[in-house]
């Protein structure tokens, strides 16, 4: 009884995860340009993992675009013309910035 009461919390835990994620701030460099924005993250989620499971497009909310002075509410790049992708803010409470959220735990 206690194990099925553990599994519907844990189950309950991924969902909220997936419907409250935090939102990370990522470059994204192409052939053509480069976009910064936002990218949904699953919590307890690495920034580049929720990246990869994202299918063949990275969706970004409230890009800058280079040489744009608007922004753009959202934009879908192909994962083919990434040339690379760079986390400039993980998204997490306690404000993980540039490589370090992406680091492999020593």
């Amino acid at each position: 009884m206690l194990s099925r009461a553990a599994d519907s919390i844990s189950g309950a835990a991924g969902v909220r995860d997936w419907l409250e994620p935090r939102w990370a701030t990522v470059r994204v460099e192409t052939d053509s340009c480069v976009y910064v924005g936002r990218v949904p993250v699953p919590n307890r989620r690495h920034v580049a993992a929720a990246v990869a499971e994202s299918g063949f497009f990275v969706y970004l909310t409230e890009v800058r675009v280079a040489g744009r002075s608007t922004t753009e509410p959202f934009v879908a790049i192909n994962r083919n013309y990434i040339k690379t992708l760079r986390v400039l803010d993980d998204g997490s409470p306690c404000g993980h910035r540039g490589s370090r959220a992406t680091r492999p735990a020593a």
